[in-house]
């Protein structure tokens, strides 16, 4: 019982790590500022910018309304708010780590969107992005190209994830943590798993042992004394075989959430991304060369090790 509460003990605490590890960045996006365009025409822009970021899938943006919410709350005005003070005092009132700020504009026929992302921890403006639409029937895509620019630029900039500023493949890349930690737990489970099965194959070999003697035992005193030791052998064994069950069911999943975080881990890079993932992509490598890697069945109680759906005796 212990085991298993150790077991169970170490899969909360690294899926904690890995849930914490994939926080998204919070995102508060201000309606932009209209120049020479209409104030409505501005906020249905920002509007678009907001879905398509929310689609991206990648932040938590937060909901106009319940910005508008919050700040009437506070007794704060949205309106005119462009700058990057500003825009630092909005994001700590709205508990947001970035603000997105700009403004549209329309120059020789031309809608130009402008924005600026501000870290309102560093109270700066990391960097700005612009997107030029032909007209308003170009909206939509120009949009969409303008959020797609705007993501990849956090993302190179390594600024999406909790490192900030490095622009390293790794930096703010929330997928290291989980994918290193299943990493762990599933050498550790496999370990166990080994170390419990030598013990189940030792008070096997124990058990022959007495079993023959126990056959050929005349005397019921040393009879009884083999029967009870057998008993006591038989749930030793029982013991040790349901902790490497466990152990090997755990490194099973923790294998496969392995696989998995580093597929995503190096997913996660731009460049990669840009040209896609192939065979040979760490992350990729153990499922096509390691998935045979199983764990070993109970064939002393005949009693079958499930792993991911997978029954094996050997």
């Amino acid at each position: 019982m212990k085991m298993i509460k150790l077991f169970l003990t170490i899969l909360f605490l690294v899926s904690a790590i890995a849930g914490y590890s994939q926080e998204k960045m919070r995102i508060a996006i201000m309606d932009f500022e209209a120049k020479d365009i209409s104030v409505s025409d501005a906020g249905k822009i920002s509007e678009l910018i907001r879905n398509e970021l929310i689609n991206a899938d990648r932040f938590i943006i937060i909901e106009r309304a319940q910005m508008n919410q919050i700040l009437k709350e506070q007794g704060v005005q949205q309106s005119g708010c462009t700058d990057v003070s500003c825009a630092v005092e909005m994001g700590k009132v709205l508990s947001a780590r970035k603000i997105l700020v700009g403004s549209v504009m329309k120059l020789g026929g031309k809608i130009i969107i402008t924005g600026r992302i501000v870290d309102v921890e560093k109270g700066v403006a990391e960097f700005s992005e612009k997107a030029v639409a032909n007209d308003e029937g170009d909206l939509h895509s120009t949009v969409s190209n303008y959020v797609s620019k705007l993501v990849g630029s956090i993302d190179k900039k390594g600024v999406a994830g909790k490192g900030g500023g490095d622009k390293k493949q790794g930096a703010g890349n929330p997928y290291g943590v989980p994918a290193f930690g299943f990493t762990g737990l599933s050498l550790l489970s496999f370990g166990g798993g080994y170390y419990f099965n030598m013990q189940v194959g030792s008070l096997k070999s124990d058990y022959d042992s007495m079993a023959v003697k126990y056959k050929a035992a005349t005397a019921s005193a040393e009879a009884e004394k083999l029967h009870k030791d057998m008993k006591s052998n038989r749930d030793d064994a029982a013991k040790f075989a349901l902790y490497r069950n466990i152990s090997y069911g755990v490194g099973g999943a923790s294998f496969l959430a392995a696989g998995y975080f580093f597929y995503q881990y190096f997913a996660f890079s731009p460049a990669r991304s840009a040209r896609g993932l192939n065979i040979f992509d760490p992350g990729i490598i153990p499922f096509v060369y390691m998935s045979p890697m199983i764990s070993q069945g109970n064939n002393y109680f005949n009693r079958p090790c499930i792993v991911t759906g997978i029954t094996i005796q050997f």
